[in-house]
């Protein structure tokens, strides 16, 4: 035992039983049985493991999990970084002591570096796998999705803090350097990295919102039918659930032989929905005005597509969130093949695709003719799908 250890055990050991169970047999004569290794004794040391008498909090663990293990309990472990933490009480749920362990670096380097990571890393792959698989343009489900993401960032300083205390504790007690430092570095390298996504998703963020007001502030959706049942009058924007809307109207109405499109445009997701069920009920479609973006793929979802020749269509390249070089490439790919597949011609569809997206292309009804866009023209304001022309 070394001399600290044993100083320890001079202070009035026999009125302290907080470490060991004492039990007075006369004034003179005590005897306890130690907390580590259950040994019955009378005097301030241990006879089988030399734990003093007195021995409590973080050092009685240590000693515990020697005897266990079969090692010799090294007195300097006392002075090691995780001896030196204040003691205080761990909470008695399981995930919050967890928490709390790793906060204060009290797992091993292992553990805090391979395992107590991985739950977080896990959520960020899913939450960023359902962010990329959402539409193209945004709507409110993505902006609390990159919210949560952003408090999932958040979570870092948890893990980087703990990483490096547990690499601190590691270097203290075991002297070893290297892995320690690396764990450190690392955990640098992935604050600046989830700092930067961080910073990143805030301008996401913005953009959705913005891309909010846009549609806000155009024409409301509008269903309806005329008295026979035979045509039906799609105007305004697509939002959020237009899409099911127009499909829903399409499917309780079995007279239908027209669809009459005009509009801003809006979500294509909600486009695609509607288009689909204009394609599966072989609807034609009729555009007598305007009908741009996003309105432009519920037109040309029919194989019949009829254009006044007053009418127009517009184009453009999407309106995407986030607006990077990459989802603008990519994007612009998954337009100019969907234009290909409805009917256009590879020409136009690239050059559709190409357009800014805070203009309009305009392209004259011969142009849309020529290019497959449109499969009829008409003079006829009121189209009833029973002739082209």
């Amino acid at each position: 035992m070394g001399e600290a250890q044993r100083e320890r055990g001079q202070h009035d050991w026999r009125n302290d039983t907080t470490g060991s169970q004492l039990n007075q047999n006369n004034e003179n004569s005590y005897a306890w049985v130690c907390m580590v290794c259950g040994t019955s004794n009378d005097g301030r040391y241990c006879s089988q493991c030399e734990c003093p008498a007195e021995v409590e909090g973080r050092e009685l663990a240590h000693r515990q999990k020697a005897f266990r293990q079969g090692i010799e309990y090294k007195a300097e472990r006392i002075d090691s970084p995780v001896n030196q933490l204040p003691l205080h009480a761990l909470p008695r749920f399981w995930l919050l002591r967890w928490i709390v362990r790793h906060w204060r670096g009290w797992y091993s380097l292992g553990v805090s570096y391979w395992l107590n990571g991985l739950p977080r890393m896990v959520l960020l792959i899913v939450l960023m796998a359902l962010v990329r698989t959402r539409p193209v343009v945004a709507h409110r489900l993505d902006i609390w999705l990159i919210l949560l993401i952003e408090l999932v960032l958040l979570t870092y300083i948890w893990l980087g803090l703990g990483i490096w205390r547990s690499a601190r504790r590691h270097i203290a007690e075991t002297g070893r350097r290297l892995w320690a430092r690396c764990a450190q570095i690392v955990v640098v390298l992935g604050a600046f990295a989830a700092a930067f996504t961080f910073m990143a998703n805030i301008g996401t963020v913005i953009q959705e919102l913005a891309l909010y007001r846009t549609l806000d502030s155009m024409p409301k959706l509008s269903v309806t039918t005329d008295v026979q049942g035979t045509r039906l009058y799609v105007r305004g924007t697509l939002v959020r659930g237009s899409g099911d809307a127009i499909a829903a109207a399409i499917s309780v109405h079995p007279m239908l032989r027209v669809v009459q499109i005009s509009g801003p445009g809006g979500l294509l997701d909600e486009a695609r929905i509607a288009g689909n069920a204009v394609k599966d009920r072989q609807l034609a479609t009729f555009v007598a005005t305007e009908c741009d973006s996003a309105c432009t793929l519920i037109f040309m979802s029919s194989s019949r597509r009829v254009l006044h020749r007053s009418g127009s269509l517009g184009f453009h390249s999407p309106i995407m969130a986030p607006l990077t070089v990459a989802n603008l490439f990519a994007y612009a790919a998954q337009m100019r093949t969907e234009l290909i597949q409805l009917g256009a011609t590879p020409n136009f569809a690239a050059l559709a695709s190409s357009v800014d997206s805070q203009t309009l292309w305009r392209p004259d009804a011969e142009t849309l003719l020529a290019n497959h866009v449109v499969t009829n023209l008409t003079d006829a304001m009121d189209w009833n799908g029973l002739s082209a022309n």
